[in-house]
């Protein structure tokens, strides 16, 4: 997801900044060749990236006249999530450096470029950038779960396990947290701790099929072949899609080749 800026902090800055900013932001929001911060967001979760650069680049030259610094810094935070969906992580690292030389105090910046630094396969990298946008926001549980899933991603089950937790006490009606932790349990091999965070997951998430297979294969883990069975009745029960059903026909198949039924 990328990091909107919030249209008050524009119109903050325009306070600030005196008559010229005024104009250049009425001319930045109205006229024929005007953009939003709307269409730039839209056109970045549509994944119209060339428009959104486009924008962003014309974004980029309004506030840099009117003077209005940590919007400038916002054109590149949005340049590095873009270019990070496109894969171009030295680009997006690039361009995150730019965001936070200039505005150091905003997480998101560091949470992206941390991922561009992961694909990128700068692991040290990544680490520190993930801890530090934790530091900048520590009561938000998604930087912890953030950082949980980097570290089960490059094998370390155990500070995964640890940030989860956190997590979980952050935010105890938030599934992620849950799967964070119950992922961490499952690559420890602690199957019934899973089992436990993968209920809690079902039960915040009513009516969906996914967390039913999640809690399928690691009843199957902990050796319930039966109650991981009923998962499997019960997640095709709720009409998944396609690939859903087809998931859940080669769980099934793979569950079933594992008794020997």
């Amino acid at each position: 997801m990328s990091f909107a800026l919030n249209r008050y902090t524009a119109i903050g800055a325009v306070a600030v900044g005196g008559i010229i900013a005024v104009i250049v932001i009425a001319l930045f929001f109205r006229g024929d060749n005007a953009i939003s911060f709307d269409e730039i967001i839209a056109d970045i979760d549509a994944g119209n990236y060339e428009d959104a650069l486009s924008e962003l680049d014309r974004a980029e030259e309004t506030f840099e006249v009117a003077g209005l610094t940590p919007n400038v810094a916002w054109t590149y935070g949005e340049r590095g999530y873009i270019y990070l969906q496109q894969g171009f992580y030295a680009e997006g690292i690039d361009a995150l450096d730019r965001a936070i030389e200039i505005d150091p105090n905003q997480p998101s910046f560091y949470n992206n470029r941390a991922l561009n630094f992961q694909r990128a396969g700068r692991l040290d990298d990544a680490e520190s950038d993930f801890s530090m946008a934790l530091q900048l926001d520590p009561g938000n549980f998604n930087r912890y779960v953030e950082r949980g899933f980097f570290y089960l991603n490059v094998g370390n089950a155990e500070l995964a396990l640890i940030d989860g937790h956190t997590a979980v006490n952050l935010a105890p009606d938030e599934p992620i947290g849950y799967t964070l932790r119950s992922d961490a349990n499952i690559a420890l091999g602690k199957f019934d701790q899973a089992l436990f965070d993968v209920d809690k997951v079902v039960e915040l998430t009513p009516g969906q099929w996914a967390p039913l297979i999640t809690r399928a294969i690691t009843r199957n883990s902990a050796g319930d072949v039966p109650g991981a069975l009923a998962d499997l009745d019960a997640a095709l029960a709720l009409g998944p899609p396609l690939e859903g059903k087809r998931l859940i026909e080669g769980t099934r198949e793979v569950i079933s080749q594992g008794t020997g039924g």
